[in-house]
């Protein structure tokens, strides 16, 4: 039974990721993997990056250029490896849960992720999906060489997985954090560790350390703006980005708490007596806290934050999850309306997904950290910049929004695209970046400081965003403008920004 239940949930979660990412037109980040993958070899990719182009370790690369390589650039096949790794993350969960709360309560921590903030990195082409499959893997493999059988094989398993993370992202360096605390607690509380788990954990970061130390000189020469969060703000911030999709689950496991069938003899279900073994609830529950770890750390470092880069710790809540479900005299009540629940929530998004591709209807899909809104149709993808395709004066436009001029140069036709000019103050960034990515990426941008524009143009448009919840490189754009003596002519809005006339 329960292999039907695996195959049916695998077939929801197929369906509708596959739907979500059929919806979704590319965004910033990804069409920076995307141009980077399209080098005609992996030396030419990795050599952009190394030279800012991007900041990421070459696992996701290798893995977008051999999934294009097989089925094109299409939406779906540039975030398969995403998408399957975000699957073999969940199957992970299943396996880890199954062993010691048996099937109903593995697949309920197998399928909670699908309703936390990570499943939208399910369909991303960038890394975080990826280390999610890889950290799905370390947590099997601790646990299997924590049984004490076949000790060196899982070990070995554990280090070629962490390896695998630390090669994907960068900030994967914290998940070595939850492991070791609960070693200490091992060996506070039994006067012992498990040494080959803790010799595989600590040996996969100096292996990676040379390739961080190139990345880290490319990436201090443009430190990008990050977001900063207090402490005290993260339990709130977290929990609403995160967790907040899967409030209706917390609030149905509660109603499922409190009303159950009448207790029963207790030795009639011994399932109902079974329990996570105490270090895997001490993990749990470290996983859970790896994002106040992860920001307590990155005051210390000057990094920067995002959701993003601590989403393992929905393995941690799945866990606590599936503990929670176990009700003595429920006769697996609880964990079984839970798991119908999980379904039919599923089912029904995956119809709704269906009926927007079918019909072209609004979807809700906005990209988490820049709230910038996708277009639902990606067979008309300037549909919300529809103030470009009026315009007729045929004058270079000054893009002033890093994923806007990105976004455009993509999909926009040829006739917009030689018009594109991407600007900022000579200091930002992202111009370095997009410099970085024009010549090392081998595109045809065209990218100037304000300066070298000005010199240049007595007669231009301007597209700048209306979002002014994006942390933008230039947020005085209009005053440098008028400043450099533009006269402001008019004003074309579109549903994201506006396209402004300036003159001298």
């Amino acid at each position: 039974m329960i292999t039907i239940v695996l195959l049916l949930i695998s077939a929801l979660y197929f369906a509708d990721t596959l739907l979500r990412a059929s919806l979704k037109t590319f965004w910033y980040d990804e069409l920076v993997t995307v141009y980077l993958c399209r080098l005609p070899s992996f030396g030419a990719t990795w050599s952009a990056v190394l030279h800012g182009a991007d900041l990421n370790p070459p696992l996701l690369y290798l893995l977008t250029r051999w999934s294009q390589h097989l089925f094109g650039e299409g939406l779906i096949a540039t975030r398969l490896p995403e998408i399957l790794s975000f699957w073999l993350f969940g199957l992970c969960l299943f396996w880890f849960a199954k062993r010691r709360l048996g099937p109903l309560r593995g697949a309920i921590a197998g399928f909670f992720p699908v309703f936390t903030l990570a499943h939208y990195y399910a369909y991303e082409a960038r890394p975080h999906g990826i280390v999610l499959g890889c950290f799905g893997l370390m947590l099997l493999c601790w646990q299997r060489a924590r049984a004490g059988k076949r000790v060196l094989l899982w070990s070995l398993g554990l280090w070629l997985s962490y390896v695998a993370a630390l090669l994907a992202h960068v900030y994967a360096v914290y998940l070595l954090i939850p492991f070791l605390a609960v070693e200490a607690v091992s060996l506070a509380r039994h006067r012992r560790i498990h040494l080959g788990i803790t010799v595989s954990l600590l040996l996969a970061p100096p292996c990676v350390a040379p390739l961080y130390l190139r990345l880290y000189s490319s990436f201090s020469q443009g430190k990008l703006p990050g977001i900063h969060i207090h402490l005290y703000e993260l339990v709130q911030h977290y929990l609403i980005y995160v967790l907040g999709p899967a409030l209706l689950l917390l609030v149905l496991l509660l109603v499922f708490l409190a009303w159950k069938p009448p207790s029963i003899d207790v030795a009639s279900d011994p399932a109902e007596l079974r329990s996570l073994h105490a270090d895997e609830l001490w993990l749990a529950l470290a996983l859970g806290a790896l994002p106040v770890i992860g920001v307590a750390a990155l005051k210390v470092t000057h990094a920067f934050y995002f959701d993003r880069y601590f989403l393992e710790a929905t393995a941690g809540y799945a866990l606590l999850l599936a503990q929670a479900t176990v009700v003595r005299g429920s006769r697996a009540f609880v964990a079984r309306g839970m798991l119908l629940s999980m379904v039919a929530l599923l089912s029904a998004d995956t119809l709704i997904a269906a009926y927007c591709h079918i019909r072209h209807a609004d979807i809700d899909q906005i990209e988490p950290s820049s709230h910038i809104a996708f277009v639902s149709n990606p067979a008309k993808p300037l549909a919300r910049n529809a103030a470009l395709l009026r315009d007729t004066t045929h004058l270079d436009i000054l893009v002033t929004n890093e994923p806007d001029y990105l976004y455009l140069q993509y999909y926009a036709p040829p006739s917009i695209r030689k018009r594109l000019v991407f600007g900022s103050p000579p200091t930002s960034a992202f111009l370095k970046g997009y410099q970085s990515l024009t010549h090392w990426g081998k595109t045809d941008f065209r990218v100037a400081s304000f300066d070298e524009f000005f010199a240049q143009h007595n007669d231009f448009l301007v597209y700048s965003s209306k979002n002014a919840g994006y942390v933008s490189p230039c947020m005085d754009c209009l005053e440098q403008i008028v400043e450099a003596g533009y006269t402001l002519r008019s004003v074309d809005p579109d549903a994201d920004n506006l396209l402004e006339h300036f003159s001298k």
